[in-house]
């Protein structure tokens, strides 16, 4: 059962809007239909500052509670570098 919580908790971390994500790659492709892709692009990077914005909170919380556990950080750590070094390419 305890199989079953971890992969729903990352299906569901997966599918967050957030630029290096699943989630993420969708929110991009729906926007493209609408509007420029330029602009589609802007607006998925402001959606993943804003939605990186509480799962670092709860990283913090997740850290202090358990003393050890870093996995959480690391995540926001990864999608901050990803937005820095992705050189004007979004796929």
């Amino acid at each position: 059962m305890k199989f079953a919580y971890v992969n729903l908790s990352l299906c569901l971390l997966n599918l967050l809007p957030v630029m290096s994500f699943d989630g993420g790659q969708l929110l991009y492709i729906l926007l493209s239909r609408r509007f420029s892709s330029t602009t589609a692009e802007k607006t998925v990077n402001i959606v993943t500052f804003i939605a990186l914005f509480p799962i670092a909170v709860l990283g913090f919380i997740i850290l202090f509670n358990s003393d050890y556990n870093f996995s959480l950080l690391f995540v926001c750590g990864y999608i901050i570098l990803s937005l820095i070094l992705k050189n004007n390419r979004y796929f």
